[in-house]
């Protein structure tokens, strides 16, 4: 029971947040909850753009896993006080949530942040039983706050 609940949360928390980390730039004030890109107007050439990318995910436990990621400023200006957050809920449940100060970005710059995403096993009941599997990723900054939701659903 054990391995198969630990195969469970790292596959179901790495491939969600490989979605949400995936080279699509998060862009677009509020949420989507289609999946598809956010709406990204290219003549605004001051808007910030943000790249993340999971760059590992490593089992911790039968119910964690440690994944490592990038923030990358893809946008034309330098952005400030930047706090990435990522939320995964199943259904309308928050099952995890985890946010990561990165200060500032100039433009094409990118750092490198850990997080131990650790759930229980209730949790990942939840996570196998629910009808959507919803991971949301903010970028907030001095700037303005830009969200995007992937939603899994069965």
């Amino acid at each position: 029971m054990v391995t198969s609940t630990r195969v469970i949360i790292v596959v179901l928390c790495v491939l969600a947040l490989s979605s949400v980390t995936s080279a699509q730039p998060i862009a677009a004030p509020g949420g989507l909850t289609d999946g598809t890109p956010p709406a990204f107007d290219e003549s605004a050439s001051t808007q910030p753009v943000f790249t993340l990318r999971v760059t590992d995910g490593r089992p911790c436990g039968p119910t964690c896993v440690v994944a490592t990621g990038t923030i990358e400023n893809a946008g034309e200006t330098a952005v400030h006080d930047v706090v990435g957050i990522v939320v995964i809920m199943a259904d309308d449940r928050v099952i995890w949530s985890g946010s990561q100060a990165v200060g500032n970005l100039q433009v094409d710059e990118a750092k490198t942040v850990t997080q131990r995403i650790r759930v229980s096993f209730l949790d990942v009941a939840r996570l196998k039983g629910a009808q959507t599997v919803t991971v949301r990723a903010t970028v907030v900054t001095a700037e303005g706050t830009y969200t995007e939701d992937h939603v899994f659903a069965r």
